[in-house]
């Protein structure tokens, strides 16, 4: 991490890119999930959930501005256990839904956002 202050996550339930928006650069982090949709494994499946969204929370915690996005819930989800941490009570979340998009695309949204 360096001077950048915003962070760009496009996430699903199988893995999050994290992006740092910095000048001329957007330097890329993937964390996977061992997430397997499966109706049989609902409470095995949360807490491999809940481990995923906290491996993104200890990468992020350091940041005031988050832009999440991405097409399913898991945004919506990450973004019910960001706002149990008292430590990012004063991060601020924006959350977009958007199709599943490629590297190159996720790229051109997130520098649409903050243009």
């Amino acid at each position: 991490m360096g001077t950048s202050t915003k962070l760009a996550i496009w996430l699903d339930h199988s893995a999050a890119y994290i992006v740092e928006i910095k000048p001329n650069h957007l330097p890329i982090m993937t964390i996977e999930s061992k997430f397997v949709n499966s109706s049989e494994l609902i409470a095995s499946q949360n807490r491999t959930l809940n481990a995923y969204y906290n491996k993104i929370i200890n990468k992020i915690k350091d940041y005031e501005k988050l832009f999440l996005f991405g097409p399913t819930t898991a945004k919506l989800e990450l973004f019910d256990v960001l706002s149990e941490d008292h430590r990012l009570m004063k991060m601020k979340v924006l959350i977009i839904e958007t199709p599943n998009l490629r590297p190159d695309q996720q790229e051109q949204y997130i520098n649409n956002y903050f243009a």
